[in-house]
C-alpha cells in the first residue's frame, strides 16, 4: 500500500488492484478500505473520497465496452468523473483511438495518471482536471 500526503487526518492509504474486465487486466491504484470510523471522519471534514475508489458501476462500463468494442473502436473518448480510469482505460484497451481522462478532484489526477502508466496506455490516455460544467471543457468526443 502507498499513501499519498493529504490535509485531512487521518492518512488515507491507497492499494494497487488488479481487475479482470474481458480478456485484461486493468490496474488501478485506489482507496483502500477504510474502517467505518475513518470513513465518519473523513464525512465530518467534508473530504470527498468517493473518486479515489474502484465503484462497481465503473466496472459494469468497462465490462460493456469489452463486450461492444464497436461503441469506442476508432472513436475519441472523454470519460468525466473519471476518479481511477477503469471504463476509460477499458475503451483504450477497446481501440478507443483518444481518451481523455478528466476528474474535478486534483487528488485524482495523480492517481490516474499512475494508473494510466500502469496500464501502458500513456500513448493513448490524456489526463486533466475538468469540473462538470465548469470552463476548459475537454475536446470534443465522439463518446
Amino acid at each position: 500500500m502507498a499513501a499519498y500526503g493529504s490535509d485531512s487526518e487521518p492518512e488515507i492509504e491507497y492499494e494497487d488492484k488488479a481487475f479482470a474486465v474481458g480478456p485484461w487486466t486493468l490496474t488501478a491504484r485506489v482507496i483502500a478500505e477504510l474502517p467505518l470510523d475513518v470513513l465518519f471522519d473523513l464525512e465530518n471534514k467534508r473530504d470527498e473520497i468517493s473518486g479515489q475508489r474502484a465503484w462497481p458501476g465503473s466496472l459494469l462500463l468497462a465490462l460493456t465496452v469489452d463486450r461492444k468494442p464497436e461503441l469506442v473502436a476508432g472513436r475519441t473518448v472523454v470519460e468525466l468523473g473519471a476518479g481511477g480510469g477503469l471504463a476509460g482505460m477499458a475503451a483504450a484497451k477497446a481501440g478507443a483511438s483518444s481518451v481523455a481522462l478528466t476528474d474535478g478532484d486534483a487528488r485524482c489526477l495523480g492517481l490516474l495518471r499512475d494508473n494510466v502508466e500502469a496500464n501502458g496506455l500513456k500513448e493513448t490516455c490524456a489526463v486533466s482536471r475538468y469540473a462538470w460544467g465548469g470552463a476548459g471543457a475537454p475536446a470534443p468526443a465522439e463518446v
